[in-house]
């Protein structure tokens, strides 16, 4: 039976995988966001660094600029392996 459900997970992840390729399907981030993203105070360095994390955590990364990523980037409480991708990123990139 244990055999079965990892089987039935892995099929239904492979389509999951598929759908979210397609170019027909949009992100829909209401599922993501529990939050009205339209009132934040984004000058606030709080604020931008809390949308930062929670971007990045859930791998949302439109509307990112490699000018916030330098800014805030040493300060962001993500998972190292991450962290290090942006740094080499903005090494690579260095234009900002």
């Amino acid at each position: 039976m244990n055999q079965r459900i990892q089987l039935t997970f892995y099929v239904f992840s492979i389509k999951l995988s598929l759908e979210l390729k397609s170019k027909k399907m949009m992100k829909n981030k209401t599922i993501f966001w529990d939050y009205n993203l339209n009132n934040l105070d984004l000058k606030n360095p709080h604020v931008k660094t809390w949308l930062l994390n929670r971007k990045l955590k859930f791998g949302d990364l439109s509307d990112i600029s490699k000018k916030d990523l330098k800014k805030f980037l040493s300060v962001l409480k993500i998972e190292n392996s991450i962290k290090e991708l942006l740094q080499n990123y903005l090494k690579s990139n260095a234009r900002c």
